[in-house]
């Protein structure tokens, strides 16, 4: 799970703001399944616990880290339309990072089927010829542009140094 915050981001406001108010939580740490107090509350729907993580505590939304990415892919993944839209509008979370189990936001919300999500997510931009195609390697498919994790290539190249690509 985590720290204590990103516990009790998943749906206990109170103790959320107890723990940031009096206890100096810091709402940007990465530890645990979650990663961050954002990307809990982003995964289980609780729109008031990423509100306050946002707006009082300056919650960033485009921190990257573990099982789902970014806070805004979480949302997309569990199919929180309301939480997605606040990152979006309100944060300016971006979509076309790549990361976590799923690749991308609007990968997420597609490989899980809801359609509400991916829709809001082209509304803001999302790019549809982006996503993951195996655990450690993304690929933009429009011009062929394939990114990786530098050790992990770099391993897979035999230990070279450089790659060409098509930027």
């Amino acid at each position: 799970m985590g720290l204590p915050l990103t516990a009790a981001a998943g749906g206990y406001q109170g103790i959320a703001e107890l723990l940031l108010l009096h206890y100096k939580a810091d709402p940007n740490i990465v530890a645990g399944w979650y990663d961050t107090a954002l990307q809990a509350a982003a995964a289980g729907g609780h729109q008031g616990v990423a509100e306050l993580l946002l707006q009082q505590y300056n919650a960033d939304p485009n921190i990257v880290a573990g099982h789902y990415g970014t806070a805004l892919q979480a949302a997309a993944a569990e199919g929180h339309q309301g939480v997605a839209e606040l990152l979006l509008q309100q944060y300016n979370a971006d979509p076309n990072i790549v990361a976590g189990h799923y690749g991308t936001a609007l990968q997420a919300a597609a490989a899980k089927g809801h359609q509400g999500v991916a829709e809001l997510l082209l509304q803001h931009n999302a790019d549809p010829n982006l996503g993951r195609v195996s655990s450690n390697v993304a690929i933009k498919t429009k011009n062929r542009t394939i990114q990786s994790g530098w050790k992990s290539l770099r391993n897979r190249l035999g230990g070279r140094s450089s790659l060409k690509t098509d930027d």
